[in-house]
């Protein structure tokens, strides 16, 4: 009962052992984590492109280490068919 095949909770839950996440309406994140922690965040905007570049930023932070995070770590920007750029988490 997860987001499917190729979203990003489907990712998180895969790749962080004993997580546990679920995504909502207008860019809300939640994820609770096998010691009891939890973590959730709002996009501000309601956009979706920042949200999982956001929760992987906050989940290394709280120092959580897994491969998931860093694939993440930022999401293209395209332009044309090109990349232009990408989306960061900044200050976390």
């Amino acid at each position: 009962w997860l987001g499917g095949k190729g979203r990003d909770v489907t990712a998180l839950i895969r790749g962080v052992a004993g997580l546990i996440v679920k995504e909502g309406a207008e860019s809300v994140y939640a994820v609770g984590l096998a010691d009891g922690c939890a973590l959730a965040l709002k996009i501000a905007d309601g956009g979706q492109r920042g949200r999982p570049v956001v929760m992987a930023a906050a989940l290394r932070r709280l120092g959580i280490q897994a491969e998931v995070l860093e694939e993440m770590a930022d999401a293209p920007v395209f332009g044309h068919g090109q990349r232009v750029g990408s989306v960061v988490a900044v200050g976390i």
